[in-house]
């Protein structure tokens, strides 16, 4: 991918520094390809959103991820994502609409949506946009305490409706 995007750069960010085994693994891995002035690690840091804005890219390719916020907060500043098809982050995303949803384990494909985004700016622009509009438009604060409360309303009602005793409309255990 660097011969095809010529300033392509990784940034890996997160809690990998110390003696772990995993940290290791990585950092010789890099070194062992001749890929060390091609990556860089960057340890944790609690305001990620710098580092997204010098981004062009998110990558996120985990083997099983439940969640990743980061993700979501990627699409949320406007940058597009790549992720694969593993966990609930595979949900986030629509595929090639709101950014590139990955098969898990296919390092050729994520090369090649990765590779599209960096060498197609309207492409970038359009899905980017997509996911910021998606997450406007879906994840506001506001709208999931809306939600939150319509099924606590909804629960409450039911309580009400059956018994005087909140045991017996399951609502205490």
């Amino acid at each position: 991918m660097a011969i095809t995007v010529p300033c392509f750069r990784v940034f890996r960010a997160g809690e990998l520094y110390g003696t772990s085994p995993y940290c290791d693994s990585l950092l010789q891995r890099v070194e062992s390809m001749g890929l060390t002035g091609l990556v860089a690690f960057l340890p944790f840091t609690a305001d990620i959103r710098p580092v997204e804005a010098a981004a062009d890219v998110l990558i996120s390719c985990f083997d099983r991820e439940p969640l990743a916020r980061w993700v979501l907060e990627a699409m949320a500043m406007d940058l597009p994502v790549v992720v694969s098809d593993s966990g609930g982050t595979q949900e986030m995303v629509q595929d090639r609409r709101t950014g590139f949803v990955a098969p898990r384990n296919d390092p050729e494909i994520l090369a090649d949506r990765v590779t599209r985004l960096l060498s197609n700016d309207r492409v970038a622009r359009r899905m980017a946009e997509s996911a910021w509009q998606y997450v406007r438009g879906h994840l506001h604060s506001k709208l999931s305490a809306g939600a939150v409360m319509e099924i606590y309303d909804s629960l409450l009602a039911e309580g009400r409706q059956g018994s005087k005793h909140p045991q017996d409309a399951g609502l205490v255990a």
